[in-house]
Order: structure tokens, then sequence, then C-alpha cells
């Protein structure tokens, strides 16, 4: 049986977990961003081409991370509707 990573609640072996990915690109000043109509796989295999292409110390979580999270459906909701837990007024 596995664990929610939010909340922590376990997820019967019964019962549909959800994998969550998280992507985060440094938006460098000057240069152009991706189209929203572009592929994360896309995004994904470009920058590791143009990561490729660099020294090692300069790829840090500063310029590309990428995590992820098992979640219970729950939280599978609760991230759907508000991704950055903003405070709803």
């Amino acid at each position: 049986m596995k664990h929610c990573d939010r909340c922590g609640n376990e997820i019967p072996d019964d019962v549909t977990g959800y994998d969550v990915w998280v992507w985060v690109v440094a938006a460098v000043p000057g240069e152009v961003g991706y189209a929203r109509d572009v592929s994360v796989t896309e995004i994904v295999e470009d920058l590791e081409y143009r990561m490729g292409t660099l020294p090692e110390y300069l790829i840090t979580s500063d310029v590309y991370a990428r995590r992820s999270y098992y979640v219970c459906p729950r939280c599978k909701e609760i991230i759907i509707a508000n991704p950055l837990g903003k405070k709803v007024p």
C-alpha cells in the first residue's frame, strides 16, 4: 500500500493513485519562451538537448527542475482546482 505524498493518507491497492509531475524552467530574460501549444515532452527534449551543451555546473535547479509526486484522488482534485495553493477569497 502506498501513501499520498501530499496528505500522507494510505492509498489502498484497489484505489487509483495519481502521478503529479512538476516542471520548473527558468524564463531567461531576452529568451523567447515556449508557445502554449508545445507539448511538455517537446519542451523537456529541447531543454535536455540545450543543457547537454552547457557545462555541468550551470545546470542547476535555478535553471531546470523536475519532481514527481504520488497523490490520492482527493489531493489530485485539490491540485487540479488550485495548483499554486493560492488563498481563495
